[in-house]
């Protein structure tokens, strides 16, 4: 996006009040800052609406996360039950023979 400085505006201005005169200019400034205003407006409400779904992407990569360490706790689980339940039977295997 270019950068106008306040020399820019002065000469754009200078040339708006020769073409369409002192009189008319008010009004026109006026409109011109509601526009500015408005497109302001919409450009922070779609960045903050940029930054929401950032932080839900965010949430979503955590969520997905949590769960499959949750999952991953619940076969460590599963796995040290299964090893106990090898043990039992492996000593069981022993006294027998």
């Amino acid at each position: 996006m270019s950068n106008v400085g306040s020399s820019e505006i002065l000469i754009i201005l200078l040339i708006t009040a020769i073409v369409i005169g002192p009189k008319n200019m008010k009004p026109l400034i006026r409109a011109a800052g509601k526009g500015i205003r408005t497109i302001r407006k919409y450009v922070d409400e779609f960045k903050n609406e940029l930054d929401v779904s950032d932080v839900a992407d965010d949430l979503k990569k955590e969520i997905i996360i949590g769960t499959d360490e949750l999952s991953m706790g619940k076969e460590l689980e599963e796995t040290k039950a299964e090893l106990n339940r090898l043990e039992k039977d492996l000593k069981s295997y022993k006294k027998g023979h």
